[in-house]
């Protein structure tokens, strides 16, 4: 692997260490890399929740997460996410952060009933592609993240967020979001 993916995974082991996170929940696993990093950045005790549709990718995951000695803290569960998010217990604390890819309205819906009051919505937006131009020619990346910021703020009414370029240089994006606290009617003023 080249330099650029380390630098998402270290921007997400910065976002749990600095949200002191305990309870993470990733949808979609892949080869673990990110769950790796986000896995090395839980206290004593903490968990992260890993949802992957495909069998191979959460086997490679697994093999990748206990060599690196996370794979007690780390649960790759197999399924779809969609089906996965809603058979979370709801009596089950929420998760501190949650990280998301590509999302429709309503996984995202799904997954923010499990955010913490206090939690963290990570976004990853991939790159649009070859040119990365709609017909308007808007681009196709930042129709992309405007629909995404539309359904957070339908997950979760009245939160903030903040798009970011992708760390790796690959062209893709990064929104992060937060429900809005008992004093951030006063944000709305600056």
């Amino acid at each position: 692997a080249g330099a650029a993916p380390v630098q998402q995974g270290r921007l997400l082991h910065m976002l749990v260490r600095l949200s002191r996170a305990r309870r993470v929940l990733e949808v979609g696993c892949f080869s673990g890399y990110a769950a790796l990093w986000m896995g090395l950045a839980l206290p004593e005790g903490g968990s992260l929740l890993s949802l992957e549709r495909d069998e191979r990718a959460a086997a490679v995951a697994r093999r990748h997460l206990d060599a690196a000695g996370v794979g007690s803290r780390v649960e790759v569960r197999l399924g779809d996410a969609l089906e996965a998010l809603r058979a979370l217990p709801e009596g089950e604390p929420p998760f501190d952060v949650v990280v998301l890819g590509p999302a429709s309205a309503e996984r995202l819906q799904q997954a923010a009933r499990h955010l913490a009051p206090a939690g963290l919505l990570v976004l990853v937006h991939t790159p649009a592609g070859p040119g990365g131009v709609g017909e308007g020619g808007e681009s196709l990346l930042a129709a992309q993240v405007g629909t995404a910021v539309e359904m957070v703020h339908g997950a979760l009414p009245g939160s903030h967020a903040v798009v970011l370029p992708s760390p790796d240089g690959d062209g893709g994006l990064l929104t992060l979001c937060v429900r809005s606290g008992p004093d951030d009617a006063r944000l709305s003023r600056l």
